[in-house]
């Protein structure tokens, strides 16, 4: 009511205080006006201004007033410092209905100094546009807005203003995370085009995140979150959603079979340390898992090029140079392993881990039949021969042996010395050690069993002296 009173007067007052009407006597119907009343409208009118003037250019207006306001004054503003484009978004917020002060100073801390945003990015200009949304489009909308508009311009601000505290936090946390953006594009299963809240590099992964913020009290499973989740499992990168309640069992099913990691219960001040442990352990799993594949695959392929090595010795000096073979292979082991574990870091261990493996079965299958085609063209005799591919098919059991029985020890050595921090490291060191330790002894546990098998059934033994007999005597005769 006060402000239609000032907006009367301001109509008003300026007819009044002409220069034809100052000092005089004017009739205005049946009542007349006299100079001290034109000069008291003239006090009012001079005071109002002063006081419109102090006032927040946003206030009184209408959300696309003020957002047309807001672009204009930012588009101008453009060149200028900080301090003097953060005062625009200031008001902006302050003026809104469901934003307002408290949440400007509670929430956004008035964008200062560790909470600042980039007014360059798109993203974050259409995230403050949305805080001045109030339900209503015109002025005297408010006297007819139904309850429905009223809440969903509430939960409106509700959202954006979670997702802005959101991305505060991550823009101004530089050591662990960069590249930090707001509404990047998306496109939806029908063709369409929807945003993602706040996307990201880790610089615990050096990965791009897509990380979605939900303002739920507790987050269910609808069509909409389903084609939500399903968009976000086409994106190459790590996928989170951070929800500030609960979370409803079928949305984690969901999220889980789709490979997007689920927080519940977020508090703005604990987001940076949750997404830092939660991308630490995905950095430390998909390490693990490339130690163990890397460590297993490398460990087979220097068990078997150690081994055919072996068997060309003399018997006497076997077991020295198979123990020599496998400090070779543990020094072979740990300097392949850190390199393995660094790529697992950078997201591709999985994939170097899983070349290795399939390296050492080729390599394993080429030296077998390499051996073979030896022994058919007469290159080796058959006791070598046998013993080699007897050696082979030890070193495979011996080093699957080794493995499991490695891990299980060096599990239980490690939580004896350190606890549960030394059990993982144990069973990793006892994998490395069991692998190359039994792949060597299976070798040559192998080569014993050819050699033995060879003595034990001598037919083909006898067929072959009997042929290079008969070659023997032919030569001689000629």
């Amino acid at each position: 009511m006060k402000r239609i009173v000032l907006l009367i007067l301001s109509i008003i007052c300026p007819v009044l205080n002409s220069p034809e009407l100052s000092g005089q006597t004017v009739a205005a119907g049946p009542a007349l006006v006299s100079s001290s009343s034109i000069a008291g409208h003239s006090v009012a009118r001079e005071t109002w201004a002063a006081g419109r003037r102090s006032m927040n250019a946003f206030s009184g207006l209408s959300y696309d007033a003020r957002s047309r306001l807001f672009d204009s004054m930012l588009q101008q503003s453009v060149g200028k410092n900080y301090p003097e484009r953060i005062k625009i978004v200031q008001d902006y917020v302050e003026a809104g209905r469901y934003a307002g002060k408290p949440r400007l100073e509670r929430m956004f801390k008035n964008f200062g100094d560790g909470y600042r945003v980039n007014l360059d990015d798109p993203g974050v200009i259409k995230n403050i546009r949305r805080l001045g949304v109030d339900g209503r489009k015109g002025l005297w909308d408010k006297m007819q807005m139904t309850g429905s508009a009223s809440l969903g311009a509430r939960n409106q601000v509700q959202g954006a203003s979670r997702e802005l505290a959101y991305y505060q936090k991550l823009y101004n946390s530089p050591r662990s995370f960069t590249s930090v953006r707001m509404g990047a594009p998306v496109k939806t299963m029908r063709g369409g085009v929807s945003d993602m809240d706040v996307t990201f590099s880790s610089r615990a992964t050096g990965r791009r995140v897509w990380l979605e913020v939900k303002s739920n009290r507790k987050l269910e499973l609808d069509a909409r979150t389903l084609a939500q989740l399903d968009r976000m499992a086409k994106f190459k990168g790590q996928r989170l959603v951070a929800s500030s309640g609960r979370v409803a069992a079928g949305y984690m099913a969901a999220a889980e079979a789709r490979g997007v990691t689920v927080m519940d219960n977020v508090k703005s001040g604990e987001l940076v340390s949750r997404l830092e442990r939660e991308l630490g352990g995905q950095r430390a799993a998909a390490g693990r898992a490339g130690m163990r594949q890397a460590v297993s695959g490398a460990a087979t392929r220097n068990s078997f090029a150690g081994g055919n090595r072996i068997a060309a010795r003399p018997a006497t000096a076997r077991l020295r140079v198979g123990s020599a073979a496998a400090r070779n292979g543990g020094v072979a082991i740990r300097s392949v392993a850190p390199g393995a574990g660094a790529a697992a870091r950078n997201g591709a261990g999985v994939v170097v881990a899983r070349l290795a493996g399939a390296a050492g079965a080729v390599i394993t299958v080429g030296n077998g039949a390499y051996v073979t085609w030896k022994v058919h063209r007469g290159d080796l005799d058959p006791r070598t021969g046998t013993r080699k591919l007897s050696g082979i098919a030890g070193s495979v059991g011996g080093g699957t042996v080794g493995y499991a029985g490695g891990s299980v020890l060096g599990g239980i050595c490690g939580f004896a010395i350190a606890g549960p921090p030394g059990a993982a490291t144990g069973v990793v060191v006892g994998k490395v050690v069991g692998s190359v330790v039994g792949g060597a002894a299976g070798y040559y546990a192998g080569d014993q069993v050819g050699n033995f098998c060879y003595d034990k059934f001598r037919f083909s033994n006898k067929e072959f002296a009997r042929q290079q007999a008969e070659i023997r005597r032919r030569s001689l005769e000629y």
